[in-house]
């Protein structure tokens, strides 16, 4: 997936170029994808607004995750808090997440899994 050049913002971190995208209309999170325009992409909800130096951090944070921008991979979710007091700044989601797998459904549990197997179903600005 190529993010449209169309509000898509350029940052260059550690000397490698990165494209994003924040988007709080539609679903709330922020898209992170290599200049390249292939490989995996990272995924960030975001708890408050995003600055360029919250989005290197984020790659940084990803990377440090096993997120693989320059290779095709699993995307990366993490939850990013600014005002986290007592935790961290970032929190790296697991693929069976909730929020992960009810990403594509608008927060719906997609047919055929069962919904027992998530003890949290609260959202990510819930939690």
């Amino acid at each position: 997936m190529t993010l449209p050049k169309n509000g898509r913002r350029s940052i260059t971190v550690d000397g490698a170029e990165f494209h994003y995208m924040i988007a709080f209309e539609r679903s709330e999170r922020a898209v992170i994808q290599h200049a390249s325009g292939r490989g995996a992409c990272l995924f960030v909800f975001p708890h408050a607004i995003m600055k360029p130096s919250h989005v290197a951090e984020a790659i940084r944070f990803g990377i440090s995750k096993g997120w693989t921008p320059n290779h095709q991979g699993d995307d990366c979710w993490i939850a990013f808090d600014i005002n986290a007091q007592d935790g961290p700044l970032f929190e790296h989601i697991a693929p069976d997440d909730y929020r992960v797998v009810t990403y594509s459904t608008n927060g719906r549990i997609p047919e055929g899994i069962d919904p027992s197997r998530f003890p949290d179903t609260r959202k990510w600005y819930e939690r």
